[in-house]
């Protein structure tokens, strides 16, 4: 458990980034994941109940004093919901951060292979269930009235900053230890395996194969991406779903150091109420709208809060999900968005000028230039010895 200090922020003023979660494992994962948890005993952080029905749970990750969010539910009005109870309270909120799991598109649109457990970074947000339902199609309403608007320049800055391969490479490796940090603690989170990573064709929809035991999935045997509602509660292996028909990745037969280690793709989510378990409706929105993310509660927090959605896949949108993806994805996302936080600057942040005094210890080391020296070498090498010596040159010229 992350120690409780005695000196959390005196006020909710204090607080920079909210994180929503739609599920408590997801929470879970981020609240394992703080530097510092902020014991709020006297309640003086939470508003009063009469004002705001959110349950906070407050702490610290990096430099940034984070308060976290669970929803009473999944979906675009539950997040909708919590965000303007918040907006009210924690006025100084320049980051909406919205962890969790979510459903991938096996492919980004030049190809490249996407495989369970990678993070998707929300470059921008589509709501696909806003439209007009045809008899045969549905056309979602794309004016730009009806789309939600471009994320604000502090949110497209610090993905452009992403976009140079030294904050990237910089990004991945402190995921990677983010979340070794995670699962040494809780196994729970742990990488459930490359037999677990199953892409099955598109047309392969999750059904019942022995047709006398399902009259339903037997009339509509010849239906695409259609299955009783028994099916999709039901594994594949239980179903029978044949291997032979699972598409072969590259990347799962290739790991690199005798391991998989999770990518970040910085890319369009798809967001809106309906969970998406039709590869053919997959393949049509990635091919269309060029998503490769979909999700149901970024589209509630979007237009309310400067907003970035960073979620894992735990299925390829698709009837053939497998639970024991849940846990290991929750911890990936929200490794990734510590990982992300050390680079964001808030207004309040020590690195550029002013702050908390929260922070005022942390300006008084010598932090920003070691810190430098590791951002500039990180990429290269993982040698504290590397940096140590570099800091020692810095000093004694100094």
């Amino acid at each position: 458990m992350p120690p409780v200090l005695s000196n959390p922020p005196r006020s909710r003023n204090e607080f920079e980034v909210a994180i929503i979660c739609a599920l408590t494992h997801e929470a879970d994962a981020v609240i394992a994941l703080f530097d510092d948890h902020w014991n709020d005993s006297t309640h003086k952080l939470r508003p009063s109940l009469s004002e705001d029905k959110n349950e906070y749970t407050f702490g610290r990750i990096g430099l940034h004093n984070v308060v976290v969010v669970v929803l009473p539910g999944v979906g675009k009005k539950e997040a909708c919901s919590a965000v303007v109870s918040m907006h009210p309270h924690f006025k100084n909120i320049q980051l909406c951060l919205v962890i969790g799991v979510c459903a991938v598109t096996p492919y980004t649109q030049d190809g490249s292979e996407i495989i369970l457990g990678d993070i998707i970074v929300s470059s921008c947000v589509i709501q696909t269930d806003l439209g007009r339902q045809y008899e045969d199609t549905f056309e979602r309403k794309d004016t730009l009235e009806d789309n939600l608007a471009r994320p604000p320049g502090e949110v497209r800055g610090i993905l452009r900053r992403f976009e140079l391969e030294l904050h990237y490479k910089q990004l991945l490796q402190r995921m990677r230890r983010y979340s070794e940090e995670l699962q040494s603690q809780i196994n729970a989170y742990a990488y459930p395996g490359t037999e677990s990573d199953c892409l099955y064709a598109a047309e392969y929809t999750h059904m019942h194969r022995a047709m006398e035991i399902c009259d339903e999935c037997k009339e509509i045997e010849d239906a695409p991406d259609h299955a009783c509602a028994k099916a999709t509660a039901t594994s594949c292996a239980d179903l029978g779903c044949e291997t032979r028909r699972l598409i072969p990745r590259k990347r799962l037969s290739e790991p690199s150091d005798g391991e998989f280690h999770a990518s970040v793709w910085f890319g369009r989510f798809a967001s809106g109420d309906t969970f998406l378990q039709s590869a053919s409706h997959r393949e049509r929105l990635r091919e269309k709208e060029e998503v490769i993310g979909f999700d149901t509660e970024g589209s509630g927090a979007w237009e309310h809060f400067p907003t970035i959605i960073i979620k894992s896949g735990w299925y390829y949108a698709d009837g053939h999900r497998n639970e024991i993806w849940q846990k290991h994805c929750a911890g990936n996302a929200a490794a990734c968005a510590k990982a992300f936080l050390q680079e964001w600057r808030g207004k309040g942040d020590p690195r550029v000028g002013g702050g908390p005094e929260l922070a005022e210890e942390e300006r008084r080391k010598p932090y920003s230039v070691r810190d430098d020296i590791q951002h500039l070498l990180g990429w290269q090498t993982s040698n504290v010895g590397d940096v140590d010596k570099q800091y020692s040159q810095w000093s004694s010229t100094s």
